[in-house]
């Protein structure tokens, strides 16, 4: 187990390239490893492959809206 799988990892799920960037680089400069995802599909796959401790969901996004996922 690497260093990285102990800590709690931030999944941003956002159709925004902007808004994912600024949430990613914060939630990094704090120390929180980041994954990021553009719509909601790249999001439940990244969410299945990697259990982020925390998911933050844009809900108006396309292929599969937030509420959806």
């Amino acid at each position: 187990m690497s260093k990285n799988d102990n800590q709690r990892k931030i999944l941003i799920v956002d159709d925004e390239k902007d808004m994912r960037e600024i949430l990613g680089d914060r939630f990094s400069a704090e120390g929180f490893p980041v994954l990021l995802a553009g719509d909601g599909k790249e999001g439940l796959t990244l969410a299945f492959e990697n259990h982020p401790s925390a998911i933050l969901l844009d809900i108006a996004i396309p292929i599969w809206m937030g509420f959806k996922c």
